[in-house]
C-alpha cells in the first residue's frame, strides 16, 4: 500500500493507528505523514516531467 492509501484508510477509520504504522513500516504516524508528503512531491515532479516530455515529443 502507498502512504496515501494507508492514511486514507486510517482517517476513514478502517484501520487503527497501530495498523497504519505497521502497514507503512514506520515508527509513528508523523513518520507516515512525512512519507505521504514525500510521495506527493515525487508524484508532482513526475507528472510535471511527463508533461514536459509529451510537449517535446508530441
Amino acid at each position: 500500500m502507498t502512504a496515501s492509501e494507508i492514511v486514507t484508510a486510517f482517517e476513514a477509520g478502517f484501520i487503527t493507528e497501530n495498523e497504519a504504522t505497521e502497514q507503512g513500516m514506520v515508527e509513528t504516524l508523523d513518520d507516515l505523514y512525512s512519507r505521504l508528503s514525500r510521495e506527493r512531491t515525487y508524484r508532482s515532479h513526475a507528472s510535471s516531467r511527463h508533461g514536459d516530455l509529451q510537449r517535446r515529443h508530441g
